[in-house]
């Protein structure tokens, strides 16, 4: 029950921090994303654990997130996420990942695959809201563009940081099993390493801030193409 309370409690935070996604540097986007590419399938997972992350109550301005009151939520939006299959879920998560890389175009026959499987476990609309947020495949776009913000952030301050937007989507992928303590504590690693201007991510070479703002606008872009999904 208090696990349940927990996740209630998480959800209402995440929900009020809708993300809106801007048009920003095209030309920006252009240049970074062969790199971005590179970068996330150079990605590993590291057990070691990682202390002193500051959590930032701001989310910087250039993110565009924008706070707007949750929708009523209930008990009903968690359970049809845990009594969604396995097989079903990878499914979902092979769409969102195929979009978010431009490898699928959204298409309605695609977008009719996701109804699909939202009309099989009679999802409302809170249910799909929810699942946009932290189901699988949807958790990574959103959580990427938190990341690179933070790097951003952290970069400037010389000291890992870590927003409240972030720490909350990682504590609903924890409940949820989108995401794990190796993934988390890899991510916390990066950032620490862009703070202190050493090489992450896979590289051999520090980024500026030039780099994970290009960076940024590719992790904006892909987590627009993913919303297209559910328009």
């Amino acid at each position: 029950m208090k696990t349940r309370l927990r996740a209630l409690h998480l959800l209402k935070n995440i929900f009020s921090k809708k993300f809106t996604y801007v048009a920003l540097a095209v030309l920006s986007v252009l240049a970074v994303s062969l790199k971005m590419i590179m970068i996330s399938s150079s990605r590993n997972h590291n057990s070691k654990a990682l202390s002193g992350t500051v959590v930032s109550k701001n989310i910087p301005s250039f993110a565009s997130t924008e706070y707007n009151a949750m929708p009523t939520s209930n008990q009903g939006s968690i359970m049809s996420y845990i009594n969604m299959s396995q097989p079903d879920k990878d499914k979902i998560k092979g769409i969102v990942n195929a979009v978010s890389e431009d490898t699928e175009a959204v298409s309605q026959t695609t977008k009719q695959e996701v109804t699909d499987l939202f009309i099989k476990y009679n999802m409302t609309s809170e249910d799909i809201d929810f699942f946009k947020m932290v189901g699988p495949g949807f958790i990574i776009s959103r959580y990427d563009v938190l990341f690179f913000t933070d790097a951003i952030e952290s970069l400037k301050d010389g000291k890992s940081v870590k927003s409240e937007a972030r720490k909350d989507l990682e504590d609903m992928g924890l409940i949820y099993n989108t995401l794990t303590p190796d993934f988390i504590t890899f991510e916390d690693q990066d950032i620490d390493k862009i703070s202190k201007k050493e090489p992450a991510m896979g590289s051999s070479e520090s980024f500026t801030e030039n780099d994970i703002r290009g960076m940024l606008n590719y992790a904006i872009t892909r987590a627009s193409r993913v919303d297209t999904l559910l328009e």
